[in-house]
């Protein structure tokens, strides 16, 4: 244990400025340590209600947070699409990926089983994180389909700029 203990990045070091990786709240160790002996996933609700549980009602208030009507306890209650769900995910490359697969889901719903991408492309800020490129790549799509927005001095999409980078989606020859 001490020499494990001496390779590691000390995260609570009160001098430590490093990033990505935030400095885990010792609460949360013990939902960690929970999690870790019972390994039960939350993907599969036989497997793991509990942490299925957890991540529902965690889901449906962030949704609150933002003021967004969250998902109905009863599937079947609420007007389809009038309310948000979500997955909890550990960094922002696998949430990348898990929006991205959503979205080509919801244009293509038999791509899983038929490659049906044709015409798929991704509009992203020149300026976007490196997860971006790798997960159309994992998708198949092709990081050559990922049409880049200039950003602003701020580093924000510049919106004036969205309809000529439209124009070159929907029209590569001019």
């Amino acid at each position: 244990m001490d020499g494990y203990l001496q390779t590691i990045i000390n995260l609570h070091q009160p001098g430590y400025m490093g990033h990505q990786v935030a400095v885990p709240h010792h609460s949360a160790a013990l939902g960690s340590l929970i999690d870790g002996l019972t390994n039960n996933p939350m993907a599969i609700y036989e497997m793991g209600p509990g942490a299925a549980a957890i991540e529902y009602f965690v889901s449906n208030w962030m949704l609150g947070k933002v003021g967004w009507p969250s998902s109905p306890l009863k599937q079947g209650t609420g007007a389809r699409g009038s309310f948000g769900s979500g997955v909890l995910t550990h960094g922002g490359s696998l949430e990348n990926l898990t929006a991205l697969i959503a979205a080509r889901s919801a244009l293509r719903p038999n791509a899983w089983q038929q490659r049906d991408q044709d015409g798929l492309a991704l509009m992203a800020p020149d300026n976007n994180h490196y997860s971006i490129e790798r997960a159309v790549g994992i998708l198949g799509l092709g990081t050559n389909n990922i049409y880049r927005v200039p950003t602003d001095a701020r580093s924000a999409i510049d919106l004036r700029s969205l309809p000529h980078t439209l124009d070159g989606l929907t029209n590569p020859d001019q």
